[in-house]
Formats: structure tokens, sequence, C-alpha cells
């Protein structure tokens, strides 16, 4: 539990959170994109 205050309390814990939260958002985006180009009939 101390983790988790230290990680909302200080600003290196909130850049530290905002950099996960975006690497899994593209790591999401990417992923989908790259099936998409795959199933897609040329």
């Amino acid at each position: 539990m101390e983790l988790l205050i230290q990680l909302f309390s200080s600003a290196e814990g909130i850049m530290s959170l905002i950099v996960i939260l975006f690497m899994l958002g593209m790591a999401f985006y990417l992923g989908r994109m790259f099936i998409n180009k795959m199933n897609d009939d040329q």
C-alpha cells in the first residue's frame, strides 16, 4: 500500500504512471493495427 501512496503523491511517480499508461495504450493500438493489417485481403 505504501508503494501506491508514493506512486500517486510524488511527481516522479505520476510521471512514471503516465509513461506506463502511454506504453500500454500504444501496445494495444499497434497490436490491433497489426492484426487488422494481417487480416486485410489485398
